[in-house]
């Protein structure tokens, strides 16, 4: 039986799609590759075993779903969010510390890994903010700037450099500098600790604030505020604030730079409007008309 040929893989393959999705199935087929490995057998990739690879490839072309990426949380998104919240006063407490970590991650691009811990197993467990990777400060403009050091990333998970991202203050209720200043001194905590804190009833001492907390009280108060809490997740505030930037032509390697993207995945964000779409047709029909008698 072992190693497992590839006519009999494609035999397994054909006969687990009747009753497997393809995402489960190709599960199936790496847990054969670990036992082959375990066992010290050969197992070659599935890109040179071409029986199997097409079998797999017609499995997810009848079955397959395609992807469906959650919605970017955009900045008339988080106007929505602060309007309702509001209503009744200002926003304080566990609310207020969601709310600014939202702002937080839009605005600096953030992967949810650099706004709160969560996956103590991950490869790059440990990337969250600190309380001392924050530093205030005043630009030669006057301007008010919060400088953020991201010592580890999904992208930088040995932690061979820092990257410092900046938030400038911009006055009113989404301001980040404003509403992480207020965050810090409201939840006092060591420099070690991490960023985001929520406070415990009864007075307990603050504690982290886990993924599970920030995305369960965020869709919350998306719900509250009448959105689709099922269409956003922790990732929809990296898109939005990706999308944003291209909206407003800042220009790609700034974007690139500043989300800490190695790679062209950062394309993705680039969602084109109608206006953006015509840009081209535009171009075009100037030029035939200068062709014109």
């Amino acid at each position: 039986m072992f190693p497992a040929s590839d006519s009999a893989l494609q035999e397994f393959v054909a006969f687990q799609s009747q009753s497997c999705a393809y995402g489960t199935l190709k599960n199936y087929i790496y847990g054969v590759r670990e036992y082959h490995l375990a066992q010290g057998l050969p197992f070659a990739p599935l890109a040179e075993r071409v029986g199997v690879y097409w079998a797999l490839k017609g499995v997810r072309r009848v079955h397959g779903r395609p992807s469906q990426p959650k919605q970017a949380l955009t900045f008339e998104v988080l106007q929505q969010v602060h309007r309702h919240a509001t209503q009744h006063g200002p926003l304080e407490g566990d609310e207020h510390t969601v709310f600014t970590a939202m702002l937080v991650g839009m605005f600096g691009l953030l992967r949810k890994d650099n706004l709160c811990p969560g996956k103590t197993r991950a490869a790059h467990a440990g990337a969250h903010l600190r309380r001392g990777d924050v530093a205030f400060g005043t630009l030669a403009d006057g301007t008010k700037v919060a400088w953020l050091r991201l010592r580890r990333s999904k992208t930088n998970q040995f932690g061979e450099r820092a990257l410092l991202v900046p938030l400038l203050e911009i006055g009113g209720p989404l301001c980040p500098v404003t509403a992480l200043r207020k965050h810090m001194a409201d939840v006092v905590a060591p420099p070690d600790s991490p960023l985001f804190m929520a406070k415990p009833a009864g007075g307990r001492r603050p504690v982290a604030m886990t993924h599970r907390f920030f995305v369960a009280r965020m869709k919350r108060m998306l719900g509250a505020a009448g959105l689709e809490p099922a269409r956003f997740a922790g990732h929809s505030l990296r898109r939005g604030g990706a999308t944003l930037a291209f909206r407003l032509g800042c220009a790609r390697h700034l974007i690139q730079a500043h989300g800490d993207w190695l790679s062209d995945v950062v394309d993705r964000y680039n969602e084109m409007g109608p206006e953006a779409r015509l840009v081209l047709p535009r171009a075009l029909a100037r030029f035939v008309a200068t062709l014109r008698p």
